[in-house]
């Protein structure tokens, strides 16, 4: 009976499975920082937005010192306006 050695002898040399390819470990990586500096350059753009409807939602009646979703107390609200000091 043959031995391995003359069962190895006879197969053709199959080629070795090398990865990827050269550089593609890298792909992961730069889609990471793709998405990091997509989520940066979304905050900078999104900040002045913010600013705009904050002073739009305050231009339509709500006061600037007042908390959103709190009523403004009664006597703050029906005080009259405070007047000049030494004017009689």
């Amino acid at each position: 009976m043959p031995g391995l050695d003359s069962f190895f002898s006879q197969t053709a040399p199959l080629p070795a499975y090398v990865g990827l390819g050269a550089g593609a470990e890298f792909i992961p990586y730069f889609w990471a920082i793709l998405a990091w500096a997509g989520a940066a350059l979304l905050a900078i753009l999104q900040w002045p937005l913010g600013v705009l409807l904050r002073c739009f939602s305050r231009a339509r009646g709500a006061q600037p010192g007042s908390v959103q979703g709190q009523p403004i107390p009664a006597a703050v609200a029906g005080s009259p306006a405070p007047e000049s000091r030494g004017a009689s």
